[in-house]
């Protein structure tokens, strides 16, 4: 039982909010903008969600790219 708590915790504390409820990651959240182009807009709501483990939960969510606003087409 203590290590089906451990394995929980670690999972929630491991994941962030963009990443979870942020819905499938574009192609165009995963790259970088070119040099010249206009810089990626971030998703307000998880960021500020993010702040409350801002080491663990923003590093995720910038890795993933999760935390960027989807391309408009």
């Amino acid at each position: 039982m203590k290590k089906l708590i451990l394995i929980i915790a670690v999972c929630i504390l491991s994941s962030s909010c963009a990443t979870i409820f942020g819905g499938k990651i574009t192609h165009c959240q995963k790259t970088k903008p070119l040099p010249g182009n206009e810089s990626r807009q971030i998703r307000i709501v998880p960021f500020i969600f993010d702040l409350w483990n801002p080491i663990i939960f923003l590093t995720i969510d910038f890795a993933t790219g999760a935390i960027y606003k989807p391309c408009e087409k």
